[in-house]
């Protein structure tokens, strides 16, 4: 079965209008989520890089301080629990990975079983969605950060941080995904991962 986005766009007073009808759709939801899975890593590398570049900077500096008669025990105490912590947040993430996974495996099962449909509606306010459960109303403010990753445009509510839309450049949506990028674009600063 082939489910079609229904996308229309409208304009109301020169003003653009994005509306999305969502059937559910397995792989793209699994790109999508797989997609959150990389930015995560991408970040949390970003910061055991920082944190282990300031373990080696103690580590000189206490090397520094001995040889001039300092005692610096303390930054050595602090460099090993420095690394202690990026070592336990390294297989606390693994660990969080696999539950994030097997997570996603069981919305797409509850999704496909309910015949889950999302509905989208952009603007230059901000944006509202609406499914099977919930309806909610978002201004741009609302958003903690967007991203642009790998033919995706992630916004990531401010409120709910779990919460995340993903939009992604594909066929039948290109058109409108430069809109949408243009309109969060004026609302937001996007943030782009390489």
């Amino acid at each position: 079965m082939t489910n079609h986005m229904n996308i229309e766009m409208e304009h109301i007073e020169n003003e653009k209008i994005i509306i999305l009808n969502k059937p559910f759709d397995k792989q793209s939801f699994i790109r999508s989520s797989e997609i959150i899975m990389e930015i995560n890593d991408k970040l949390i590398r970003k910061e055991h890089v920082r944190t282990l570049i300031l373990v080696l900077t103690f580590i000189m500096i206490g090397i520094f301080f001995n040889r001039i008669g300092i005692n610096s025990t303390f930054l050595f105490v602090i460099s090993a629990l420095l690394v202690f912590l990026v070592i336990v947040v390294y297989f606390n993430l693994r660990r969080l990975r696999k539950k994030f996974q097997m997570k996603i495996q069981a919305l797409c099962e509850k999704y496909e079983s309910i015949d889950f449909k999302s509905n989208y509606e952009i603007d230059k306010d901000g944006m509202s969605y609406s499914d099977n459960d919930k309806n909610i109303k978002y201004k741009w403010k609302d958003f903690k950060c967007c991203y642009l990753y790998k033919n995706h445009l992630i916004l990531f509510d401010y409120k709910l941080l779990k919460a995340y839309y993903a939009f992604e450049n594909n066929e039948s949506f290109s058109d409108n995904y430069k809109t949408l990028l243009n309109l969060v674009q004026t609302n937001l600063k996007i943030k782009r991962i390489h």
